[in-house]
């Protein structure tokens, strides 16, 4: 058998290449899963595929949050700033 013979009835994804492209959907390879959507050959992901896709980018918004209030706290610190004219930069 060779390999053009083999029929592909749908195409699926692992956790894993989600997490080695930095979960990036706006750009590269993951923002070329677009081209399947309408398509006779679909994109199918398993909700545990989909949950832990989920997880992952709840976590890294997560630590982006904690990067983003200790630099505020350490801005506070070194730059003298006060905590009224910090907050009024997030409104």
């Amino acid at each position: 058998m060779k390999k053009s013979d083999i029929k592909y009835g749908a195409i699926t994804i692992d956790t894993s290449i989600f997490d080695q492209k930095g979960l990036n959907f706006e750009s590269g390879i993951l923002k070329t899963l677009e081209q399947f959507k309408g398509k006779p050959i679909p994109l199918i992901l398993s909700e545990i595929v989909i949950k832990e896709v989920q997880s992952h980018l709840m976590r890294k918004v997560m630590d982006a949050r904690k990067q983003l209030m200790r630099a505020i706290d350490i801005s506070k610190l070194h730059l003298l700033l006060n905590e009224e004219k910090i907050s009024g930069y997030f409104k």
